[in-house]
């Protein structure tokens, strides 16, 4: 009996065995991962990123460098860019606005005001370290805050500048350009250039910022051209803007200035007159300076614009020459912040752009440009250490309606110039045009 039940439990277990290794549970050996398996799950979302600026051809071509740049270093990222002319982009800008499609960054200038409903605040994006500011100080950005938010991070500093032919002022037998000129020296020696060469004393007076921004304070009234919270103009005397308009009137009916038609011929900085030589000096914001030298290919000297008196209020400001901001409706609103702190503290990229777009914020980034600063960068930053040195008024807000007021200001110019009316019957049709489009856009 032993030796049969010990016969049927080996039998069992051999059925068991058997049973075991021809079932759908059979144990497997584990077989090799396959690369699928392997391979991370959380790899980066592709992205391309709408980017939009204007500027010259020497500005295109170093940013679209450094947005190469920026995919080698994160290859997800890849750019749709525009790029144009300063006169077509705000059009164009204003066109995507209303049809709610705006680029994911977009370059702005002091304009906040006009495009609020598009700009993305960027205070959080500091706060959480996706723009880094740690290598500035609150005076730069304090030039892209408005109403306490930061709309923007600006590309670089800058004021506006005389630049000059020294070699003309030579031919003419004149003095260089001091920083206490007075705008009667000024007209004096644009008179002396035309008798003596032939040329143009002067190229591109800007009448918005050397009319009105510049002028006006330079009277030592502590009056600026927009009051304090921009729902009005803040000077009383519309002699101050007469005064400018007069000095145009006598350069332009004496040949020492280019007439509206002759400047309208002129499509970009590059093609400005002092450029081709016809002209002796013209007026550049300070980040310009590269391109126009580049363009000029002969030395050409930069100083700050003339005052009312020689002890007298310089009337300058230091403004951020462009911001870059993000529009509020992108669906990358991180991704742009990183973008944003790339170009901006990035030392590869900074040597790529060359300050083009003005003396940069980031400390460490300033540092670089100026141990290989060629000639031209070089007198942009010493210009602009000089300009904060005289600067006398803080940067104007640009109100919603400045397109407007420019063109209002353009317009009473020409008027001026073409005998339909006086100086001072101008500046007191652009006092109540301004004051209507700033009450209107409140």
């Amino acid at each position: 009996m032993k030796k049969a039940l010990c016969a049927v439990m080996v039998l069992f277990m051999i059925l068991s065995i058997s049973a075991c290794t021809t079932s759908g549970n059979t144990p497997k050996t584990p077989a090799e991962p396959t690369k699928a398996a392997t391979e991370p799950t959380n790899k980066p979302e592709k992205i391309e990123m709408r980017i939009m600026w204007w500027g010259s051809q020497t500005r295109h071509d170093r940013t679209m460098a450094v947005l190469d740049l920026y995919t080698q270093k994160n290859p997800h990222i890849t750019f749709n860019p525009e790029f144009m002319g300063s006169n077509d982009y705000w059009q164009k800008l204003n066109t995507l606005v209303a049809a709610n499609d705006v680029p994911d960054v977009f370059q702005i200038g002091n304009n906040f005001l006009t495009y609020y409903s598009a700009i993305e605040p960027l205070d959080e994006y500091t706060k959480n370290g996706l723009i880094d500011v740690s290598d500035t100080n609150e005076n730069f950005l304090s030039t892209t805050r408005i109403n306490g938010e930061l709309l923007g991070i600006s590309l670089g500093t800058n004021s506006l500048a005389l630049l000059y032919d020294p070699a003309i002022f030579d031919q003419a037998g004149l003095s260089y350009p001091t920083t206490d000129w007075t705008w009667d020296e000024f007209e004096q020696a644009c008179y002396t250039i035309k008798d003596k060469t032939g040329l143009y004393g002067s190229s591109m007076l800007n009448d918005f910022f050397i009319g009105c921004i510049i002028s006006i304070p330079q009277y030592g009234t502590n009056e600026t051209f927009y009051n304090e919270d921009v729902t009005g103009l803040g000077y009383k005397d519309d002699q101050f803007f007469a005064n400018y308009l007069q000095m145009k009137y006598n350069l332009t009916k004496a040949g020492a200035y280019p007439t509206p038609g002759e400047l309208a011929e002129i499509k970009d900085i590059e093609g400005d007159l002092i450029v081709t030589g016809k002209a002796a000096m013209t007026w550049v914001h300070s980040n310009q300076l590269v391109a126009v030298m580049n363009a000029a290919n002969r030395p050409l000297a930069i100083t700050v614009p003339p005052k009312r008196t020689k002890d007298g209020p310089s009337g300058l400001c230091i403004r951020s020459s462009q911001a870059m901001s993000i529009y509020n409706k992108s669906k990358y609103k991180d991704e742009a912040a990183n973008f944003i702190s790339f170009f901006v503290n990035d030392i590869d990229a900074n040597n790529i752009l060359d300050g083009e777009r003005g003396v940069p914020i980031m400390g460490k980034v300033r540092s670089a440009l100026a141990e290989k600063a060629d000639d031209a960068t070089r007198q942009m930053y010493e210009f602009v250490d000089l300009a904060g040195k005289l600067a006398s008024n803080p940067p104007p807000v640009e109100p919603a309606a400045q397109i407007e007021i420019q063109d209002v200001i353009t317009r009473v110019n020409e008027q001026v110039i073409f005998d339909q009316i006086t100086p001072l019957e101008a500046a007191q049709i652009m006092r109540k045009a301004v004051e209507q489009a700033l009450q209107r856009s409140n």
